[in-house]
């Protein structure tokens, strides 16, 4: 059962990923969070590294609740 959750989530996610790559510039900052979140853990910041990670997944939730009610 939990892996049929998984590849049902990761669907979602890939889904969700090409829906929202092009739109708003997300790639290019999406690329620009991730380079800070790498840099927080090449520092071994991981409360940094964790804040930024949690804000990236909520920026993205926030933008497909605006931009994506394709989605259902």
């Amino acid at each position: 059962m939990i892996i049929d959750t998984t590849k049902n989530l990761l669907l979602h996610v890939r889904a969700i990923r090409r829906a929202t790559i092009t739109q708003n510039d997300r790639a290019a900052r999406s690329i620009v969070d991730h380079l800070k979140i790498i840099e927080a853990l090449e520092k071994r910041d991981t409360e940094l590294a964790e804040r930024l990670t949690r804000q990236h997944t909520l920026d993205l939730a926030a933008h497909v609740d605006r931009h994506c009610g394709f989605l259902g």
